[in-house]
């Protein structure tokens, strides 16, 4: 059965494939660690900010309103790319997903800000990238980091 949340930005392709569209933000601390946070709800595993594009979104304002809402910090992404995640299923009806994954340097004033919403997750955790590959990551965002490792790097030095 297929659910069509209308509140969300969705297509379907050129294979008949349901496709929700998601944007997420690799936020990067002054020593050159990343924050990610543990979820709550499924997919379960340690994330990064993130969450679907809604319907009239940009998926640049979409990540800047995910950072807001789910860790209460204020950033300027750049988009590092775009990339389709099949198998990524999510509770809204989808299980591939084109995401938009962008990296943020966050402002040590920021950082004091961090508050992981609730009913989001919990336990934030500035790591490295390195270490990431080895923490137990939502298998969408472990697919992100892995494919964009070397651009992420690019932007760590």
């Amino acid at each position: 059965m297929l659910i069509i949340d209308p509140k969300l930005r969705w297509y379907i392709d050129d294979d008949k494939r349901y496709i929700h569209e998601s944007a997420g933000c690799v936020i990067v601390n002054e020593k050159s660690k990343i924050l990610l946070f543990e979820l709550m709800k499924f997919p379960y595993g340690f994330t990064i900010p993130a969450g679907h594009v809604d319907t009239g979104e940009a998926p640049l304002q979409s990540v800047i309103r995910e950072v807001q809402e789910e860790v209460g910090m204020s950033v300027k992404p750049k988009l590092l790319g775009q990339t389709m995640v099949n198998g990524d299923s999510c509770r809204r009806g989808s299980d591939d997903h084109k995401w938009s994954l962008f990296i943020a340097n966050v402002d040590p004033s920021e950082i004091k800000k961090i508050h992981v919403d609730p009913k989001e997750g919990s336990r934030p955790v500035w790591i490295s990238l390195d270490q990431a590959a080895q923490t137990r990551l939502a298998s969408a965002i472990k697919f992100l980091l892995g494919k964009y490792n070397d651009a992420i790097k690019e932007e760590l030095a």
